[in-house]
């Protein structure tokens, strides 16, 4: 049995390695502003990544969010912005501002590049372990196991 830890990186979770991707697009295209819908460790992630190529970064997250990751998103330097209402809501309002400044919206899970991400830590798993007959997935909104499960079954295709 291996165990893949991915808590002991500056974010505390494996959301870094998709939103490097962006930002670093980002700051190659030129842009500067960024926004994205999340209470948690995606919008953790992406504040991390975007102070670090100098991006504008803007986290929508609920009121009822608790306190501990939005204040470790303002830490990050990000703009918080907190919404009354459900998760709908929070990705509403967060939609409306990427239109209305022409930004990207990062959508976990939608945004390949997050899934691509999130498939590095298929490729580490693969070069890793010799062999493997499964490998267990947390499921959240589906970066994680879109970009593993892709990665895994094309480089270990007898696991499960």
């Amino acid at each position: 049995m291996s165990i893949k830890l991915e808590t002991a990186n500056p974010v505390r979770s494996f959301k870094a390695r998709g939103t490097e991707l962006v930002a670093s697009q980002l700051a190659d295209d030129g842009s500067r502003a960024v926004v994205c819908a999340s209470a948690g460790n995606l919008g953790q992630a992406l504040a991390w990544s975007g102070r670090g190529r100098g991006l504008d970064v803007t986290v929508v997250a609920s009121r009822f969010a608790t306190r501990a990751k939005p204040d470790r998103i303002r830490a990050l330097d990000a703009r918080l912005e907190l919404v009354g209402g459900d998760q709908e809501l929070v990705r509403e309002r967060a939609a409306a501002i990427a239109r209305g400044a022409g930004i990207w919206l990062v959508e976990d899970s939608l945004d390949i590049e997050t899934c691509e991400g999130a498939a590095t830590i298929g490729v580490e798993l693969v070069d890793a372990v010799p062999s493997f007959d499964a490998v267990l997935i947390a499921l959240g909104g589906g970066a994680l196991a879109t970009g593993v499960g892709h990665v895994v079954k094309a480089l270990a295709p007898g696991s499960r």
